[in-house]
């Protein structure tokens, strides 16, 4: 269970990449909020992200705290620098929310920015069961004239339009198993336009005798797309490979003649359950003949990279998926690092890349400072896979640290 982690995304999509190819949007960054009024993680405290986006700053504040929920952290400080990550406790057989109003704001002034679109993503709205209840996940996004959209065919949740505000409600008590973007059964994007400020409502309903501490719902700026769609077997493209190159990742593919798509859609991923969008091709040649791309990733993360092509036929909502491939970006630092954030727990192995023969110290702790395991190995130059023996299994969010004579290291993971 990954805490029953709410993972609401925010933000502006720069998905359409038209020929020839064209980076997404930078996504917003929130991070070190400081208190600009009221009282620390009580209603009516005011908090600043600054810089979200160049020249940007977002104020958030707390509105309301209902169903005798708490909050005991307005940001997460070990969390994703992209995300706004409150941290939410609930009592036992409550059903309550904490309320927030975003506003955009000019870098450094009270002057409201006026945005076009503001996509609001919820992401793996969970459940948690016990043995005497379960906690859903209960959320409402404020809804202005736009749209909202989700995948109606397979979506585990309640969506309602409800004079103003989409619920998202998680009816099954169903925790999805993925990290952000991988179920999109669990998620709803609502989009709202024209507008400086919003209101969301992180919540959920406990039916258990369970005092639960430590919702955690994550706010993106980011928007997801849900094709109501057919996914066909790998039949059309002839190649997809890729290649390092400097700083950059360059992908190339050539699809069959005679085929019916006219988007390639590229995702790009940190593991293979978690990918997303990154760029559009438009294929221009309607399957006449053999139809060839090249795409080149100028910011693919550090260490292994996991890549994509999604091919679309709009009109007829039919999708194929290439195989993925997995391509390790040009690394010329002379510093450690780790290869995988996401460590199953029947099975835990992190691979650790070093630079010399050194030993080291790990540490892996949950979020709350709780130790998992930790020992000393020894580090060979190169790629080490370290099998976390006698791992203290557990589910949700973890950090390893790594300290050698020289260097120390910090990292979150996922554990599965």
């Amino acid at each position: 269970m990954k805490q029953l982690v709410s993972r609401l995304c925010l933000s502006f999509l720069s998905l359409l990449v038209f020929l020839p190819c064209i980076n997404a949007q930078n996504d917003y960054t929130f991070k070190s909020p400081t208190l600009s009024g009221g009282n620390h993680l009580q209603t009516g405290s005011v908090y600043t992200f600054a810089n979200v986006q160049k020249g940007l700053d977002v104020k958030i504040t707390v509105l309301a705290l209902k169903g005798g929920f708490t909050l005991s952290s307005m940001d997460e400080a070990t969390g994703f620098d992209e995300a706004f990550q409150p941290v939410i406790n609930m009592p036992a057989n409550a059903d309550g929310y904490a309320e927030f109003q975003i506003d955009f704001m000019d870098a450094g002034s009270n002057n409201m920015r006026m945005q076009s679109n503001v996509p609001v993503t919820v992401v793996d709205a969970d459940g948690k069961a016990f043995q005497n209840g379960v906690i859903y996940e209960n959320n409402q996004i404020q809804y202005f004239p736009g749209y909202y959209s989700y995948n109606k065919e397979v979506s585990g949740l309640q969506v309602a339009n409800q004079s103003g505000w989409i619920g998202v409600k998680n009816t099954s008590g169903y925790d999805y198993a993925g990290l952000d973007t991988a179920a999109k059964e669990g998620m709803v994007t609502v989009i709202n336009q024209n507008t400086s400020s919003f209101k969301i409502r992180l919540g959920a309903v406990n039916t258990s005798s369970v005092k639960f501490d430590g919702l955690r719902p994550v706010v993106y700026f980011k928007q997801f797309t849900y094709p109501d769609t057919r996914v066909l077997p790998n039949r059309t493209t002839l190649s997809f490979s890729g290649i390092s190159k400097a700083n950059a990742i360059e992908l190339k593919g050539n699809l069959s003649a005679s085929h019916t798509y006219d988007r390639i859609i590229v995702e790009r991923g940190s593991s293979t359950t978690a990918m997303t969008a990154i760029a559009e091709i438009l294929i221009t040649n309607k399957g006449a003949d053999e139809f060839s791309f090249t795409y080149s990733d100028n910011n693919p993360g550090d260490g292994i990279n996991y890549y994509r092509i999604r091919l679309v036929n709009t009109p007829q909502r039919i999708i194929e998926i290439s195989n993925i491939l997995m391509i390790e970006k040009n690394d010329n630092t002379k510093s450690l690092r780790v290869n995988n954030t996401i460590l199953s727990g029947n099975n835990p192995v992190l691979n650790i890349k070093a630079v010399k023969n050194e030993e080291a110290k790990i540490l892996l702790t949950d979020l709350s400072g709780n130790i998992i395991y930790q020992s000393k190995v020894k580090l060979n130059n190169g790629t080490n896979s370290i099998n976390l023996h006698m791992f203290n299994t557990t589910r949700g969010y973890g950090l390893v640290n790594i300290e050698t004579m020289t260097e120390k290291k910090s990292i979150k993971v996922i554990i599965q």
